[in-house]
């Protein structure tokens, strides 16, 4: 029995290699992630390590969603649509994250008072390339420089693994290093 989607010759009218027939998950992230990053990278003005971020968090909501996904009528267009969303929010939230720096002074012993006003005016001074990085990547980034936390107490405070956090880390610093080169040339 053929879907109503189907035209007569078995494939959904929308002519791309989803709609011979049911796919499995696997086969669609194959498919579908190069789309998606190169779309985010067009549309939503995303370097290539953003664009595979968001690509790897809207495929882990699409895995969860993957019967509703599978079910769609375009599930190629469900999945971009749903990327390009999350680029949105992703900035939104980008927006609204900002270090108060001063703040930060509260949490230091009078002893180290002048050692943290340094670190304050160098956190000042990176905070304009700590615009480059996700939202993640510049959590873990200033947790593991100003509070000096590990990847295990970090992924305590962020719920993700430790392994996660440590990807994060080594993905900050390489961003942050990479528009250094770039920039000092």
């Amino acid at each position: 029995m053929t879907r109503p989607e189907e035209t007569e010759h078995g494939q959904a009218g929308r002519g791309d290699a989803l709609a011979a027939s049911p796919v499995g998950f696997d086969d669609f992230y194959q498919e579908t992630f190069p789309l998606m990053v190169a779309a985010l990278q067009q549309r939503s003005h995303l370097d290539e390590a953003a664009a595979e971020e968001v690509a790897q968090d809207t495929f882990a909501t699409l895995l969860q969603k993957w019967e509703l996904v599978r079910a769609a009528t375009n599930p190629t267009g469900y999945a971009l649509v749903a990327a390009r969303r999350r680029s949105i929010d992703l900035r939104r939230k980008f927006r609204e994250v900002s270090l108060d720096l001063d703040a930060l002074l509260e949490f230091v012993p009078d002893a180290d008072a002048e050692h943290a006003l340094a670190a304050v005016e160098q956190l000042r001074a990176l905070d304009g390339l700590l615009g480059l990085l996700s939202p993640m990547q510049r959590q873990v980034f200033y947790l593991h420089f100003h509070f000096g936390l590990e990847s295990r107490e970090i992924a305590d405070r962020l719920g993700i693994t430790p392994s996660t956090a440590s990807v994060h880390l080594h993905q900050a610093r390489k961003r942050l290093r990479v528009h250094l080169i770039n920039n000092d040339s």
